[in-house]
């Protein structure tokens, strides 16, 4: 037994010594594949957690524009002073950025991009026919852009997703030619979309191997998204702003347009005289006034301005104006001061524009009264002894519309005398053309049976039962037209 175990032991040891640098070279070998295993091992987790420090540093950057985007809103900032604060943080926000810009689209066509805020080192990415690439990148902040002339600017809008492409991928999109084009230029465009509508364009442009990481383009995405929610804010804070100022401004224009018409009715002695006038609009187109040609002649005028607000209540002042000016000359006649006023507003006014003027001269020594129609409504006379009315419908065309050989040919004077009780009635085109839920216009037909029924009971009365009339016939429709209404009859 023992001489077994020795013969065993002495084998072994035979074994080792022929073998033994085989067993070492294997045990050395595993030892260095271990330690080369662990080197790549502790390199892979160096890099990853290296690339984990960068996202978080990214997303760090990232959270701080966003914070300082949040304080800018709260501090008012000027949305001028946005762009600047979205386009450099994007900067700072990613390593190998070096230039980054805001275009919005116009909010009326749709398809023009603006440049908000380009910085100096964005690279253009688009060509326009008659400028070179150097003129391009000077003028690029003074250039706004159909978006279909860049296509990558078209296919960010239309796909509504963000493009991450680098020098090599650019090249398609540049087919007829960008030698300035850099071989390690990438970018990132993204849409910037509020309630599924898109405000315009986020463009970021750099240098470096290959494209932005997946990492990059997630941040490139979120930074996309809250530009847009910050953006759309701001311009709607901007317009809130300014309807107010604009609906102080249209206040105070009421309020100035208010003084130009009559405060009360004129007291001429014989005649009783009333007039009303309801804007459609805050400010109006209609106008009436009064007007002394001299101590027994009294001008009664009534007003139309083709179209409705603020260039309609413009164009009426004028006419105001000239109208009142010409009037205080003396021995002037309507025959004489209408032409006159429609060459002096001639030269003033667009083509598309034009003013209807009805007037009343009331002569109180010669017991007459002179009626002229610009192109205006017909002047209804109510004869109080019969109760009828009757239209009055001299010829002539509108203020504004020919330069003075026709308005002087068509204009025609008609001279009547009232009785008394009798009344003489001038409005203007939305009275007649108010209009009920169906459809359908007050008319003239209505007015007339008004006047028959009503003319009896005072001026005063009149114009008020005429207005209610026409409320009562539109019941909750709104007011399509300015409404004015002057009633002249005589004692």
């Amino acid at each position: 037994m023992m001489n077994d175990l020795a013969e065993l032991m002495s084998s072994l040891v035979l074994i080792f010594m022929e073998y033994g640098w085989v067993i070492l070279a294997i045990i050395i070998l595993i030892s260095v594949g271990f330690n080369i295993h662990y080197i790549i091992l502790k390199k892979q987790v160096k890099q990853q957690k290296n690339q984990l420090t960068c996202m978080e540093d990214e997303e760090y950057r990232l959270f701080k524009l966003f914070h300082e985007l949040t304080e800018a809103v709260e501090c008012d900032t000027t949305i001028a002073q946005l762009y600047r604060v979205i386009s450099h943080g994007a900067i700072d926000v990613f390593d190998d950025v070096k230039g980054a810009g805001i275009y919005l689209l116009d909010r009326q066509t749709k398809n023009v991009l603006i440049p908000k805020y380009l910085s100096e080192e964005l690279t253009p990415l688009v060509k326009i026919k008659g400028l070179e690439f150097d003129e391009l990148v000077s003028q690029q902040r003074t250039v706004n852009i159909a978006y279909k002339q860049s296509t990558i600017y078209k296919e960010v809008i239309q796909e509504r997703k963000v493009f991450n492409l680098t020098g090599v991928e650019l090249q398609k999109y540049f087919q007829d030619g960008y030698p300035e084009l850099l071989d390690n230029l990438k970018i990132m465009v993204g849409p910037l979309i509020l309630n599924n509508s898109v405000l315009g364009l986020l463009v970021l442009t750099g240098e470096g191997k290959g494209a932005y990481s997946r990492n990059d383009q997630a941040v490139f995405e979120a930074l996309c998204e809250q530009s847009a929610h910050t953006l759309g804010n701001a311009i709607l804070h901007r317009d809130v702003a300014d309807k107010r100022k604009l609906d102080q401004e249209l206040f105070l224009a009421t309020e100035v347009q208010k003084i130009l018409l009559p405060r009360k009715d004129p007291e001429f002695k014989g005649y009783q005289i009333h007039g009303v006038n309801r804007p459609a609009r805050m400010i109006s187109g209609d106008y009436f006034d009064y007007v002394n040609f001299s101590e027994d002649e009294l001008g009664v005028i009534i007003g139309d301005v083709t179209g409705k607000g603020v260039s309609a209540g413009l164009l009426m002042s004028m006419c105001r104006s000239t109208i009142r000016s010409l009037a205080t000359r003396e021995g002037i006649q309507i025959k004489d001061l209408l032409p006159k006023a429609n060459r002096l507003l001639f030269s003033d006014m667009r083509e598309d524009m034009f003013i209807t003027v009805g007037m009343a001269l009331i002569d109180r020594k010669a017991n007459q009264i002179s009626i002229a129609r610009a192109g205006h409504e017909s002047v209804l006379w109510y004869h109080a002894e019969n109760n009828e009315v009757t239209m009055i419908n001299p010829k002539g065309v509108a203020l504004g519309l020919d330069e003075g050989p026709v308005f002087d040919r068509m204009l025609e004077v008609q001279n009547i005398t009232l009785e008394s009780g009798d009344i003489i009635l001038l409005t203007t085109d939305g009275i007649r053309e108010a209009e009920n839920l169906e459809g359908q216009q007050f008319g003239l037909h209505v007015l007339e049976e008004i006047l028959c029924i009503y003319g009896k009971n005072g001026v005063g009365n009149l114009v008020a039962k005429i207005e209610e009339s026409v409320a009562d016939f539109s019941q909750s429709k709104n007011q399509l037209d300015d409404i004015t209404v002057v009633a002249i009859q005589k004692s």
